[in-house]
């Protein structure tokens, strides 16, 4: 992993890199990583997701060090990210069931769902590469930020008189 702080390699709290190197993962070894805003239960706190070539983390920093889930991508079936009242949740499909990973608030909506594809690539066993479309939601003006109800439109938040 480079050490750059983009959205799906964000850069992971040294109390987070000790653990994994206890794991045995090495700080250069970890395809993605990417806190959310909401925890499981809604409390506003990062959770943070971790992805090496073979193993999925998710530590809640709020709870502790201690990862809550330790998944093997071989266990795996599925990645998604799906909508639900008022912000969304990153599942995992294990022995036919979808389980829960992370929730995040709707503004990170996006990335998530960038993270989902590149989880799943994971998975297969394909090799990624992050790409500008990871990056920027084409549906938030690259001024204001607000949403657009359209790719390129510009908010009015962001006209200048």
């Amino acid at each position: 992993m480079t050490n750059k702080n983009s959205k799906l390699q964000s850069i992971v709290p040294p109390e987070i890199l000790q653990i994994l190197k206890a794991e045995g993962l090495a700080p250069e070894n970890i395809f993605l990583s990417m806190a959310s805003d909401i925890n499981l239960v809604g409390k506003y706190t990062p959770e943070w997701l971790i992805a090496s070539k073979d193993t999925l983390w998710v530590f809640d920093t709020s709870e502790g060090v201690k990862p809550l889930l330790k998944l093997a991508f071989s266990e795996t079936q599925d990645f998604r990210a799906m909508a639900v009242f008022g912000s969304g949740l990153l599942q995992v499909k294990v022995g036919g069931i979808w389980i829960d990973v992370v929730r995040y608030s709707n503004t990170l909506k996006y990335h998530v769902g960038r993270l989902a594809k590149r989880l799943d690539q994971i998975r297969k066993g394909h090799k990624i590469e992050l790409t500008e479309e990871d990056e920027v939601d084409p549906r938030r003006c690259p001024i204001s930020g607000v949403v657009l109800e359209y790719a390129g439109q510009i908010s009015p938040f962001a006209v200048k008189n």
